[in-house]
């Protein structure tokens, strides 16, 4: 599975990872003042896996707790904003179930 970067720095941030390191594809949110709620297409990857590089690779556990307590500080940093284009939940989950069957998509609650 590719997780793209944003849009200014796509390549730097870009990630792959291969199938049989995922144990889950998750969808999830986080709330910002004064906005709607930021939107995440992330992996849950088998433990002792390398961190990915992307915008999140830098952040720190404290800032992802902070930031969203509800999500793991390794699920954070494996997660990309649904932001300047659109994420369908039904096709991306035809497509794992395609690419990947037995690799669940789930929706993490919001705090």
């Amino acid at each position: 599975m590719t997780l793209g970067g944003a849009p200014a720095k796509y390549e730097r941030h870009k990630a792959f990872v291969p199938w049989p390191e995922i144990e889950s594809v998750a969808l999830w949110s986080h709330k910002v003042v004064g906005a709607a709620p930021m939107r995440y297409v992330g992996v849950r990857r088998k433990p002792g896996t390398p961190v990915l590089p992307g915008p999140n690779a830098g952040l720190s556990r404290e800032q992802t707790t902070k930031l969203a307590p509800h999500v793991s500080h390794e699920l954070f940093l494996a997660s990309r904003c649904v932001t300047m284009w659109t994420l369908d939940p039904h096709r991306l989950a035809e497509a794992v179930g395609a690419f990947a069957p037995g690799v669940p998509v789930e929706t993490v609650p919001d705090a």
